[in-house]
This record gives C-alpha cells, structure tokens and sequence, in this order.
C-alpha cells in the first residue's frame, strides 16, 4: 500500500504573518501528531503532544496521509512545499542486526521521591534541558525571543549559549563526563549536520550522502550516535566509531532513532509501520523492544553506566510521563502540577534532567534530585 508523504518547510518571513495558535499545514487537520523532526528549524520531540515551534510529521488517523504541524507563537513564517513522495509501507527495512526481542516491564509505578528544581534559560521562549554530567553539568536547547534555536551549557549556575559559527539553528544533545557536547546545526541552506564540540573548538560531520546527520548521544569513549535521513524522507540510525560510520535500522521499522550509547549499548526508539513510536535497547548487536504496562508511545532518550533508561511515554489519556526504567521497572516521572513531561537524562546517582509543559503551553527545564 501507498501513501503520500508531502513535506513542507518554514522559514521567518517578516512580510508573512500566521495566527497566535497551532496550525496544520495540509487539507485537514491531524489526528496524530508525531514530532518526529522535518527540515530546517524542526525540533526533535519523540512521541505524542511533544511538538513545538518548528516543523513535526502529522498523521491523519483515518490513513489518507501525512502532514507538516507547525506552532505558532510570536514568529512569522513563510511555507512553501519541499517534495512530494510515496513510501511503501508494506516493505521492510534491512538491518545489519538482525536479531530482535521484546522486554516488557515487570511492572510500571509512579515516581514519589526526590526534589524539583524547575529552570529557564534567561529570556527564552522555552527552554529543554536534554543532558547531565556527572560533575553536574547540563546541556540542553533554549528558543531566544526572536524564534532562533541555540543550545546552552549550565554549569555552576550560569548559562554559556551553543551555536555553531554561521548556523542559522543550532541544538545540544548530550555531554559526556570528558566535556565532549554533540549536537547539530542548520546551515543557511537549511540542511542539519552533526557536531561535536571539545575545548572550544567544533567538528562537523555528515553520514555519508545522507540529507541530514543529527547527534543525540555520545559515549564516554567519544562513539556518537544518531538519525540521519535519506530520501524521501526515512531516518536511519547510526554509529560513529573512531571515525567509522556504520548504520542500524531496528528490523521491520520504518524510522530508527539512536539516542544514547553506553559501551556495547544503545537506546532510541524506532516507528513502525503505522508510525507509532517504540523504545529499543541494542545491546551486543541483540535488538530488544522495550515496553511498560498499560502506557504506550515508549520513546527512549537517555542510557546511564547503571543501566538506567530515560524517556518518556503516554498514558491511556494520551498525556505524555517522563519514563525512568530501572532494575525492571517503568517508573513514571512527573513535574508537579505540570501538563506534561519528558525524562531526557539520569546520571549515575540517579538525578534527572528533562522537560515540562505548565498550564500555559511554556516548556521549561527541570532537574530532580534524588
């Protein structure tokens, strides 16, 4: 079976002004929203209701086709179309690991212990905390007053902005206990490729003709993982290695997603073929499905030495938890009073950064002490 895949791509445009509200670009709007990142000034927001400003894949739930969901704010746009394609959704992917399992939770509870500490970067619009050292040092992407993406660096109180020299966007995944930030950047084309930064200085990389190369995570052993897209439009995941790349699609999936690598492991998360999202564990080359009882929409981001996984999932009334998987079980990790929540990061000790929506639809970062 066939279906149409339209991607569209916005940019600011002051001689253009939409409406303070969540649109859908397309002829309906969308029964699902994905937030899987498009072109440009698209934002990486696994699962359901996680998009934000930027550009998201949208699903009409009656299967005629797929859309581009952009929130507005305070920006102006200009949207014009970037292709039309077809994907086959009854073909599968070929993956270099071939093995695969399911994991399910022995049981799924909700999150009681440790302290809240809620944070905005200065001035932003929103602010996402996405990892943390075990020094203590926090990575993670702000959006300015102005709808520009950067990344930022928190260490002992006080905030450095990421960008990369001449980007128009830039994000900051993750920072190893070396010091080494990965992340990606926009250039003024709009095409998105990956970076490190050590000391000060950058390093940009590509998966190899891909249209786009993002990193999430990076080992403490500086093994970079990630997505990288090809056309027409398919994420693939992949893993640089003492400047090797090499690629792992989780079997049967459409999309694979790589987040964070922890010596022989892996986690992300993977769509299958009616693109609900998954979480995956890759360890020693054995694909894992992970899963929790009674919740849905598993995305993992996170990995830690002790084994911990973080990320997030929904519960039966679709509101998304920040998910800690430990020792068997899925711990549901809520901010109080929030309407939603992410859990990006734990480190050893068990303190965790991620992200909350309040009651008004701002994002702000939170870390929760143990």
């Amino acid at each position: 079976m066939n279906r149409i895949v339209t991607v569209w791509k916005l940019s600011r445009d002051s001689s253009v002004t939409t409406p303070k509200k969540d649109i859908v670009l397309g002829i309906a709007p969308a029964d699902r929203l994905l937030g899987i990142p498009a072109f440009g000034t698209a934002r990486k927001r696994p699962g359901l209701n996680g998009y934000a400003h930027g550009l998201s894949v949208a699903e009409r739930g009656s299967g005629q086709g797929y859309w581009v969901a952009a929130r507005q704010k305070h920006f102006r746009w200009k949207v014009r179309r970037e292709y039309e394609s077809q994907i086959r959704l009854d073909s599968s992917i070929q993956s270099g690991f071939s093995r695969r399992s399911t994991w399910a939770a022995s049981s799924a509870s909700t999150a009681v212990h440790g302290r809240f500490i809620s944070f905005d970067v200065p001035g932003a619009i929103d602010t996402e905390p996405t990892s943390l050292s075990p020094d203590g040092k926090i990575v993670g992407v702000y959006t300015s007053s102005d709808g520009h993406q950067h990344g930022f660096l928190l260490n002992n109180g006080k905030y450095q902005t990421i960008d990369y020299p001449g980007s128009t966007e830039t994000a900051a995944r993750w920072i190893n206990p070396s010091g080494e930030i990965v992340g990606e950047y926009t250039d003024t084309s709009g095409k998105i490729h990956g970076y490190i930064l050590y000391k000060g200085q950058f390093v940009s990389f590509d998966y190899p003709s891909a249209n786009s190369t993002t990193a999430f995570g990076v080992g403490a052993n500086a093994d970079i993982v990630g997505p990288y897209t090809t056309l027409p439009f398919t994420f693939h995941g992949f893993l640089l290695s003492k400047g090797q790349f090499s690629t792992m699609d989780f079997p049967g999936a459409m999309w694979t997603l790589p987040t964070m690598i922890v010596g022989q492991r892996i986690v992300g998360g993977y769509f299958d073929s009616t693109f609900t999202p998954h979480g995956f564990l890759l360890d020693h080359g054995s694909f894992q499905e992970i899963s929790c009882p009674g919740y849905t929409n598993v995305f993992l981001s996170g990995l830690n030495p002790r084994g911990d996984m973080t990320g997030g999932f929904n519960s039966s009334d679709g509101v998304q938890h920040g998910l800690l998987v430990r020792n068997g079980a899925c711990i549901s990790i809520d901010f109080p009073g929030a309407i939603s929540a992410y859990a990006n990061c734990a480190d050893p000790g068990g303190n965790i950064v991620g992200r909350y929506t309040d009651s008004s639809g701002k994002t702000h970062g939170y870390l929760r002490i143990k």
